[in-house]
């Protein structure tokens, strides 16, 4: 996304390409397609969006969907619960790691830092 709408922040971006997977699982006449998502990331970037709330997301949901029935139908509810549902998820992600879990072991050739020894194991180059 950031790549095709290189005005968009990360973080909406992010929130775009989340809520547009999410309206792809509903029932619509015609679910967004690449080109659509592409065009609303940089209309909510040219409105200077830098995430998504319910006011931005009814208000540019014509860019996105292109037929009435299925905005009226996100708009009137589903859009609500869509952005919460995000919101939740990126705040348990944003939540520390419980002091109990171990980081996961690097990958074979790439540096890894143990915190719980704290040795660092980095590839020899050369």
């Amino acid at each position: 996304m950031l790549l095709k709408a290189p005005a968009a922040p990360a973080r909406l971006a992010r929130q775009v390409v989340e809520l547009v997977q999410r309206l792809r699982q509903m029932d619509l006449y015609k679910v967004p397609g690449v080109a659509e998502t592409i065009d609303w990331a940089e209309a909510l970037a040219a409105l200077d969006a830098r995430e998504l709330d319910l006011a931005v997301v009814n208000d540019t949901l014509g860019v996105l969907l292109k037929y009435q029935d299925d905005i009226e139908m996100v708009c009137q509810g589903p859009a609500q619960r869509l952005l919460d549902q995000i919101r939740s998820r990126r705040s348990e992600e944003a939540r520390p790691a419980a002091a109990t879990e171990r980081a996961p072991a690097g990958q074979p050739g790439l540096p890894h830092y143990d915190p719980e020894t704290g040795e660092h194991n980095a590839p020899i180059c050369g």
